[in-house]
C-alpha cells in the first residue's frame, strides 16, 4: 500500500490527521477521543490488491461517530483510493452488540458520500458459528479490475451463505 499524502487528508478534515504507522492514521476528537483507521493487506480479490479497512476507538473516552468524525474517516478512505487502486474489504467488528448498528451506519456514510457514483459497494451478511459478520468491499468504478473484483466478492459470499451452520 502507499502511503497517504497527509497534506491532502488534513485539506478536507475537522481534525487532524497524523500517520501513527506506514498503514494507520489517527485523529483526535475535541471529546478527547482517539480514533485510529488502518489498513492491513488481506488476499487479493478478482486479481486487485485487497486491504482491510478497521477503524476503531483507541481508548475508552465516551462519545458518538458525528460528523466531524465522519467527514475526517471519509477523507482518509477517498485518499486511500487517490493513492492506491486496491479494494477496501470492511468486516464489522463482532466484540460487541452493535455490530449491526455500526454496519449500517458505515455503510449510510459511504453511500451518503458517493453521491457521484465513483465507488460500487458490494456487502455480504453471513452467520458463522451462531454469530452475525456483516461484510463489504468497496472498489472504485474507474478501476479496470471493478466487475471482476465484485463477481468474486459475490461468489465467495454466496459460498458463505450456503455453508451449513
Amino acid at each position: 500500500m502507499k502511503v497517504l499524502n497527509l497534506e491532502r487528508i488534513n485539506r478536507n478534515t475537522h481534525y487532524t490527521v497524523f500517520a501513527n504507522t506506514d498503514d494507520a492514521y489517527i485523529f483526535y476528537t475535541r471529546q478527547g477521543i482517539v480514533y485510529e483507521v488502518s489498513f492491513d493487506e488481506d488476499r487479493p480479490i478478482g486479481g486487485c490488491d485487497t486491504y482491510q479497512v478497521t477503524i476503531r476507538k483507541v481508548n475508552q473516552a465516551e462519545g458518538s461517530y458525528g460528523p466531524l468524525v465522519r467527514d475526517t474517516i471519509l477523507s482518509i478512505i477517498e485518499e486511500f483510493f487517490e493513492s492506491n487502486q486496491s479494494v477496501l474489504l470492511y468486516i464489522c467488528d463482532t466484540s460487541d452488540v452493535r455490530q449491526q448498528a455500526c454496519n449500517m451506519l458505515f455503510l449510510r456514510w459511504l453511500r451518503d458520500y458517493d453521491t457521484s457514483g465513483r465507488y460500487r459497494i458490494s456487502t455480504c451478511n453471513v452467520v458463522v458459528e451462531g454469530e452475525m459478520w456483516y461484510t463489504a468491499i468497496i472498489v472504485r468504478v474507474d478501476n479496470p479490475l471493478c466487475d471482476t473484483v465484485t463477481a468474486e466478492f459475490e461468489a465467495d459470499a454466496s459460498r458463505l451463505r450456503e455453508k451449513p451452520e
